[in-house]
């Protein structure tokens, strides 16, 4: 199933639906991050915006070696067709899509302008 595509800049993105504590929807074009291994990163404000209620919060490094403090917002997120329970955090960047929401699935890439992104149910 194709779920998403390189933009012009060559960036691999992730069209993302993440439910609102009061069930409103807002669709989020997401960067597929492979140097994140959470869940989902989400802009701060959108957070806030959806009502999602913060459960903690914790350090997240990445694999480049950068650390951020990010507030935890269990949220359910519906990608590829399937409805999901996740770990949204909360952060100052872009929102991205992290590899803990890829397990269990095979994911394919077409690395030029244009390209499709495909996932497969394992």
């Amino acid at each position: 199933m194709v779920i998403g595509g390189m933009d012009q800049d060559g960036r691999p993105m992730v069209p993302v639906v993440v439910q609102g504590a009061g069930g409103q929807e807002r669709k989020f074009l997401c960067l597929l991050w492979t140097g994140f291994a959470g869940d989902l990163l989400l802009p701060e404000a959108d957070v806030a915006a959806l009502g999602l209620p913060q459960t903690g919060s914790r350090t997240v490094r990445f694999a480049d070696g950068s650390r951020i403090e990010a507030a935890i917002h269990p949220a359910k997120v519906l990608l590829a067709g399937e409805a999901r329970d996740v770990e949204a955090l909360a952060w100052h960047g872009e929102p991205r899509l992290g590899m803990a929401l890829m397990e269990g699935y095979r994911l394919s890439m077409r690395f030029v302008k244009g390209g499709t992104i495909n996932v497969e149910r394992l």
